[in-house]
């Protein structure tokens, strides 16, 4: 905020600050060190030098909500939680998921900025029967409900090469799966290094 003089409207269809973070799985955690995320203005590292910690999810969605309550403290920034504007790239005009009757438009001297190319798709929202075929004997969890199984099953199978498969995998292990009963299916191997040797 000390970089410029702007006034800013915030239009977030989560109803709270933290952008797909939200969405994320619970015991998600940084993929890289905390003091390397976030904004300039205010760091996440849990104590200044750290290099190492990785932010977890709730760490994460406080840090932003405390950048957004002080942001809307400084009175040049609004923050319009629970809305969405169907078309971001040509209109000004946005309106309330909760109410609506609630419209708002951006004046025409207003420069918006379209910050929804930059949108992630985490697994929680999007379908994984629309990107591969699965068997409708299947059922299929995505990583957010691992902490809400109500049964057991015979196996897990894990689908993806990414930090998510990988996470997935150590928090059935770390809950008691046994590692004879999960399937990794991946593309290919990814290259990990272990981040004590950095």
């Amino acid at each position: 905020m000390s970089e410029s003089k702007s006034t800013v409207i915030l239009v977030d269809k989560h109803g709270q600050p933290g952008g797909h973070w939200n969405d994320a799985y619970p015991y998600v955690r940084l993929h890289q060190a905390s003091t390397f995320y976030g904004v300039n203005s205010r760091p996440l590292e849990r104590w200044k030098g750290d290099s190492v910690s990785l932010a977890s999810r709730n760490e994460i969605l406080a840090y932003y909500e405390g950048i957004i309550r002080d942001f809307v403290k400084s009175k040049r920034v609004q923050y319009f939680p629970m809305c969405i504007c169907h078309d971001p790239a040509g209109s000004r005009v946005f309106n309330s998921l909760i109410d609506k009757q609630a419209v708002y438009r951006v004046a025409d001297r207003a420069k918006i900025v379209n910050a929804t190319y930059l949108t992630a798709v985490v697994p929680s929202i999007s379908c994984a029967r629309e990107r591969y075929e699965v068997a409708d004997s299947i059922e299929v969890i995505p990583p957010n409900t691992l902490p809400l199984m109500k049964q057991s099953y015979d196996s897990y199978v894990i689908v993806g090469a990414g930090k998510t498969s990988m996470d997935a995998i150590l928090w059935l292990l770390d809950n008691g799966a046994q590692p004879d009963k999960i399937y990794w299916i991946m593309p290919r191997d990814s290259w990990i290094m272990r981040r004590e040797a950095l």
